[in-house]
Formats: C-alpha cells, sequence, structure tokens
C-alpha cells in the first residue's frame, strides 16, 4: 500500500497504480475482514476505472471486489470486459470460474480453471483456485494434487504449506496437516496455520501449545472472535481460569 501511494502521488493519472492500490486494500480486507479495507478498495478501483476502463488488470479487478462484495452479475461483465481486451488476461478467467462454480455449473468452471492454468502453466494462482474448487466438491484427493503443485511452484511461501495442511486436516491427515502447518510457520508468522495447528493441538490434549497457536493468529486477525473463543477454552482446559475468562470476555465483545 504505502508503495502505491507513492506510485500514484507520482502520476495520479496512471490508472495501473490506483488499480494496484485498489487490489492491496483489498487483499488486507481478506486477509483481516477489516470492512472499512474493502470500501477502500471500491473507491480507488473506481478511480482507476475512470482514468483508463480499457486496461485489463482493471477490468479483472473490479470484478474481483464485486464477486467479493456479493455482485457475481456485475463481476461477469467486468471479467468478460477484462477478456474482451485481452484473451490470454488468466485472473479474469479464475474469477469467472469461481462464479460458474458458485452458479452451478461444474463443469464449465472446471473447463475454465484449466483454461486459466493452460495461460500461465507456471503461475500458482490458478492451481490454488482450482484446488480450492476441487475441495468446495468434497474431491480432496484432486485438491491435494493441485495444492501440491503451489507447493512446488512457490517453494519459500508459507501460504503454500499452510493451504495444503488444511486440506490434509479436512481428509483427517493430521500428521500431514501439523508437518505443513510447522513448515508454514518455519516460513513467517502464518495466522491460518497457527490456528489450524492449534485445532490439532487442542484434539491432542496440548491445551498449552493450542493456546500459544492461537495467540499467533490472534496477533494478525485480532477482530476474529472465534480464535478469541477458541484461545478462552484451550486455557480453561489448560487450568488458565483467568486468562480462559478474559478471552470469552473479548470473544464475546468482538463478536457483538
Amino acid at each position: 500500500i504505502r508503495h502505491f501511494e507513492k506510485s500514484v502521488a507520482l502520476d495520479p493519472q496512471f490508472a495501473l497504480s490506483h488499480a494496484g492500490l485498489g487490489e492491496a486494500y483489498w487483499r488486507k480486507y481478506e486477509d483481516t475482514k477489516q470492512v472499512q479495507l474493502a470500501g477502500e478498495a471500491i473507491t480507488i478501483l473506481e478511480k482507476a476505472l475512470k482514468l483508463n476502463n480499457e486496461l485489463a488488470p482493471v477490468q479483472s479487478l473490479m470484478g474481483l471486489v464485486k464477486l467479493g462484495t456479493g455482485y457475481p452479475d456485475e463481476a461477469i461483465i467486468h471479467y468478460q470486459k477484462a477478456i474482451d481486451i485481452d484473451p490470454s488476461h488468466s485472473a479474469a478467467y479464475r474469477g469467472l470460474a469461481k462464479i460458474y462454480n458458485g452458479q452451478g455449473d461444474k463443469d464449465k468452471a472446471l473447463a475454465t480453471y484449466q483454461r486459466a492454468i493452460a495461460l500461465k502453466p507456471n503461475y500458482w494462482a490458478g492451481y490454488k483456485d482450482l484446488g480450492i474448487f476441487y475441495y468446495q466438491n468434497s474431491d480432496l484427493e484432486s485438491a491435494i494434487k493441485q495444492f501440491q503443485k503451489v507447493v512446488e511452484l512457490t517453494p519459500k511461501s508459507s501460504n503454500a504449506y499452510s493451504n495444503i495442511g488444511g486440506i490434509y486436516y479436512m481428509d483427517g491427515q493430521y500428521d500431514n496437516a501439523r508437518e505443513m502447518f510447522e513448515k508454514a510457520l518455519a516460513l513467517g508468522k502464518n495466522p491460518a496455520a497457527a490456528s489450524n495447528l492449534a485445532n490439532i493441538y487442542y484434539m491432542q490434549d496440548r491445551f498449552q501449545d493450542a493456546a500459544s497457536m492461537y495467540t499467533i493468529a490472534l496477533e494478525y486477525s485480532p477482530e476474529m472472535y472465534y480464535l478469541w473463543g477458541n484461545l478462552g477454552s484451550a486455557y480453561e482446559l489448560g487450568g488458565s481460569m483467568d486468562k480462559a475468562q478474559e478471552a470469552y470476555q473479548e470473544a464475546i465483545k468482538r463478536a457483538n
């Protein structure tokens, strides 16, 4: 955000600077769920469109935000406009595929994800999105294969290990999941990996370790009320009743 703001200041008429800044705000919203960040993203991307609506990345990013804020029909218009401008713009295909999946057209969604991957076969995001598609459609084996490809392409990405760990976790492969979450955390503080690893420790009655992991997750996403609840439960079962009460009270405050 800081660097894109500098870019916008240097050239306020450069649409791609505004688009990059809008995406940065949106990605931060996706991570933190701070609603005001989504509003910032929308305002900035609208500015980018006014400056130049004939750029595929600008149209595609507006499609991303429209979909993320509950307007899939408008998102389709922006994604299709991006493809009309640049038929090789893979992000727009990935966005359309997500919409098709949400509409229940699984075959069209799969074909569109595969099209996106064919356009950028060495880009991790296509495999990640296809992995999510398989996960959402209860094909965990196929999902794992896609996330393994993401790890292969991004071996230093904490999120890559966290994501495949999440699929192992859902598949009941807890030892594999724990290994992946620990690798993710070795590469950096990863709130999703920390929360999921905490869940595993909790199931294993390692309540102090679980509390430590929930605390890491909350450092990054303090507004996630359910994490405060989980932390309270770990403290309670670990015998730290005062800390448990504080965490539960914070959970209630955040939920309200």
